[in-house]
C-alpha cells in the first residue's frame, strides 16, 4: 500500500487502497496505546522480524490488542484452562518470542533455534507463547490467512530431521519432506518440533494451538493430527477468534476493558470486495 496524500482520508486519517486501509499511526489500530503499552510494545517489536501492525487486516495487532488484554488483567490462567483444559499458575506472556522477565529473546527458544539449526534472524517466532510453572503453550494466530506454508530448504529440513538424536522421529509419524513440503505444515512443523523439544527439556505439558477466524482450517485437526504424534503431554489444538470472543464474553468479568475487547472483535473489518469493506469475524453465530 502506497502511502501518498492523495490516498489518504482526511477525515479518518487513513490510506485507502481498493482492497483495504492502513492507518497512519500504528497507535491509532491498537486499544491499548498509554505511554506503557506503547514502550512496552516498542520493546516486543523491536527483535520481531516483521510487524505491519499499522493495517488493518494485520493479524499481530488483533493478537496484540486481544492478548495483552488478557495479560494486562490477569485473566492468562483462565484462558489457557478453557481452550487447553491444564492449569497455568502466574503465567508469562510471550508476544513475537520477547520475554519480559528476560527482557530479550525468550532464551529457551534461542537454544532450541540454535539446536534445530535455524539461522540467525530466520529462526522460528511462534505468535504467542504462554510459559507457566508446569505448562508451555505455542499459539500461531492468523486472520485472513490459514496454515498453509511450504519450506522448499532441503538442508534445512535435513537438519530439523536429524538433530538431537532425530527428536523429530520422537514427535512425527511422516517423513519432513511430506511434512513440510507435500502437506504444506512447514510452520507447524517447527512449531511442534522446537515445542516439544523445549518442553521435554523443562519437564512441563506442551500445547501447540493454532487460532483462526471461523470460517478457516476447521479440518486442520484432521490433516495435521495424523503427521503428529500426541501423548499425555503433548497435544495439539485449534480454536477460532469466535470462540475467544465467546470465551471472554460469558467466562471473565464485566469491566470497561472487557466491553472494549467484545466489541473490537464484533466491529473488526478485513478489507473490502467490490467496494463494500467486510466483517473480519462471524462473532454473532457464537453468542447465545
Amino acid at each position: 500500500m502506497e502511502k501518498e496524500e492523495r490516498f489518504r482520508c482526511p477525515d479518518h486519517d487513513i490510506y485507502i487502497s481498493p482492497s483495504t486501509f492502513e492507518y497512519r499511526e500504528v497507535a491509532h489500530n491498537l486499544l491499548w496505546n498509554d505511554k506503557d503499552d506503547l514502550r512496552y510494545l516498542e520493546q516486543v517489536l523491536a527483535g520481531k522480524t516483521e510487524s505491519r501492525m499499522a493495517r488493518e487486516r494485520s493479524e499481530d495487532v488483533i493478537t496484540w490488542n486481544v492478548f495483552r488484554y488478557l495479560q494486562k488483567h490477569h485473566h492468562l490462567h483462565r484462558f489457557v484452562k478453557a481452550f487447553t483444559g491444564c492449569l497455568a499458575y502466574d503465567p508469562e506472556l510471550i508476544f513475537w518470542s520477547y520475554s519480559p522477565l528476560e527482557a530479550g529473546k525468550w532464551e529457551a527458544l534461542l537454544r532450541a533455534s540454535h539446536v534445530f539449526g535455524e539461522r540467525m534472524g530466520y529462526g522460528s517466532e511462534p505468535d504467542l507463547i504462554i510459559n507457566s510453572e508446569d505448562t508451555l503453550v505455542f499459539i500461531e494466530a492468523k486472520f485472513t490467512s490459514g496454515n498453509e506454508t511450504v519450506g522448499n530448504s532441503k538442508d534445512a529440513l535435513i537438519r530439523y530431521a536429524e538433530r538431537e538424536d532425530r527428536w523429530y522421529d520422537n514427535v512425527f509419524t511422516t517423513d519432513v519432506w511430506n511434512v513440510a513440503v507435500e502437506c504444506k505444515k512447514y510452520e507447524l512443523m517447527r512449531y511442534w518440533l522446537l515445542g516439544t523439544w523445549i518442553a521435554n527439556e523443562m519437564g512441563k505439558h506442551f500445547v501447540l494451538m493454532s487460532l483462526t477466524a471461523i470460517d478457516r482450517d476447521q479440518d486442520l485437526p484432521a490433516r495435521f493430527r495424523p503427521l503428529i504424534r500426541e501423548t499425555d503431554t503433548r497435544e495439539f489444538r485449534h480454536t477460532c477468534w469466535e470462540e475467544v470472543r465467546s470465551f471472554i464474553h460469558q467466562n471473565l468479568p464485566p469491566s470497561e476493558a472487557r466491553n472494549k475487547v467484545i466489541q473490537y472483535l464484533d466491529g473488526k473489518t478485513a478489507g473490502y470486495v467490490n467496494g463494500v469493506l467486510q466483517k473480519g469475524f462471524r462473532c454473532g453465530g457464537v453468542i447465545r
